[in-house]
């Protein structure tokens, strides 16, 4: 089950969200990804990740911007706001 962006942030490009995992102890963190102002899909940090690695590995470390670097803890709702935010800049790279 996911919870959809709040209202306010629903224009925005790339919008978070939290995805509950069947099976899983707690919610997870989910990016809805917006094309046009039309939810595209819904991906988490990890996924992201894997696409930046697979760009790198494709197009070479010096073309493919600068990914958000992963952090060990749980986000504040500062920090989980200022990475869908480098997200954001990324993905419009």
């Amino acid at each position: 089950t996911h919870r959809d962006c709040p209202e306010e942030r629903a224009h925005q490009p790339l919008c978070w969200g939290l995805a509950v995992i069947l099976g899983s102890p707690f919610p997870l963190q989910a990016y809805n990804i917006h094309v046009n102002g039309v939810l595209h899909c819904r991906v988490r940090y990890s996924q992201l990740l894997g696409l930046h690695e697979q760009l790198r590995k494709e197009y070479g470390a010096n073309v493919v911007p600068a990914f958000p670097p992963k952090k060990i803890f749980t986000l504040t709702p500062a920090e989980v706001e200022q990475r869908r935010e480098q997200l954001e800049k990324y993905m419009q790279a």
